[in-house]
């Protein structure tokens, strides 16, 4: 059945619908933030989408496409601060673990 925005019961089926997906999602990036290996990854995606650094360049493409990946990386970002705050605290302590059994 298609969607009425002018049916209330249509709109309020479809807001439900939303807030259901939502809380799925959310609940599925909580059960990846609780998995090590999954945080690794995620660490290495950020900083390869340029979240820890600048994306000046004097190239206006080149700094276009920097800002692009960053921009994605930034999305990601945002959505594991709203879901789980503590999980990037977690990320950036095991990164630094890393790097320091890696000297």
């Amino acid at each position: 059945m298609a969607h009425n925005p002018s049916d209330a019961g249509s709109v309020k089926e479809m807001e439900r619908k939303d807030k259901d997906r939502t809380r799925i999602q959310r609940e599925e990036l909580m059960a990846l933030l609780g998995n090590g290996a999954f945080r690794k990854f995620l660490w290495r995606y950020l900083a390869s989408c340029g979240v820890f650094r600048s994306s000046f360049s004097s190239n206006a493409l080149v700094m276009a496409r920097d800002e692009g990946e960053r921009n994605v990386g930034l999305k990601i970002l945002a959505e594991i601060n709203e879901v789980h705050p503590e999980s990037y605290l977690v990320m950036q302590e095991e990164s630094r673990m890393e790097e320091k059994k890696n000297e």
